[in-house]
């Protein structure tokens, strides 16, 4: 849609995009940023695609718009693009490991950025962040980032996964941050004696 205007440093109009989330049409919004963001990327050029998918991201989770649904969809955009791009395609050699942990940690940030407001957000929210891990771990031989094991404790504090957050929080080496859930936990009355020796 945006491939007429001549803007061809984005190739899609960002005046269009911004009207329609001024107009609450998010869906719509969401489509044209997928739509140019595949067009780059089908184009050899995931740095302009994943711009594009960050920055429509930040849009969807700005205060007063915080459209979490359209967010989460453009996330799992990015994550298929990063995890497309193991092997080389034909106009896009294979990202590096050092190119895939830099995207990987700026779409960390945008995870930073996506605040459940309930448990079911919060799940949706864990499930994401899992798949994220799971794409960072094909480029590091298993090994999951310390901010993303952040924000998986986060996202499973905010569902109320007590023993989620925890083997997180530890894993992130993390340890004050892990004994306030433990606390919290045990406060909660939920905790089980089994369950003490985490």
């Amino acid at each position: 849609r945006g491939a007429a205007t001549g803007k061809t440093l984005s190739g899609w109009d960002v005046a269009a995009f911004e009207k329609k989330i001024e107009a609450e049409q998010y869906y719509e919004a969401q489509q044209v940023v997928r739509a140019a963001a595949q067009r780059h990327f089908q184009g050899g050029d995931i740095d302009t695609a994943l711009k594009l998918v960050s920055d429509a991201v930040r849009s969807f989770l700005a205060s007063g718009v915080e459209r979490l649904a359209e967010a989460a969809d453009l996330l799992q955009v990015a994550r298929e693009y990063i995890e497309q791009s193991r092997e080389a395609r034909a106009n896009a050699a294979a990202l590096t490991v050092a190119e895939a942990n830099d995207k990987i940690q700026k779409l960390c940030e945008l995870y930073a950025l996506w605040v459940p407001r309930t448990v079911e957000e919060a799940v949706k929210k864990i499930e994401s962040t899992r798949e994220l891990m799971r794409v960072s771990a094909l480029f590091n031989a298993g090994i999951v980032s310390r901010e993303l094991h952040i924000e998986a404790a986060h996202g499973c504090f905010a569902a109320r996964d007590y023993r989620g957050a925890l083997q997180n929080f530890a894993a992130a080496a993390e340890p004050k941050a892990a004994l306030l859930v433990l606390e919290d936990w045990a406060t909660s009355a939920r905790i089980e004696s089994t369950e003490i020796d985490l």
